[in-house]
């Protein structure tokens, strides 16, 4: 864990894979790439909440 919600929920996204169906892989390889390089770049964390989670 690196203490920083998102990005942890980010990452459990990632670690879940192998669980989740083939489909939804793509999506959640953007998103989790989205907040990685937006954290990277400065964003403010509230503004990269999923709102679907």
């Amino acid at each position: 864990m690196t203490g920083q919600g998102v990005i942890d929920q980010a990452l459990a996204g990632l670690a879940a894979l192998d669980e989740a169906d083939v489909a939804e892989h793509p999506a959640r390889l953007a998103r989790a790439h989205e907040i990685l390089r937006a954290t990277l770049h400065g964003a403010p964390i509230d503004d990269l909440r999923d709102e679907g989670a």
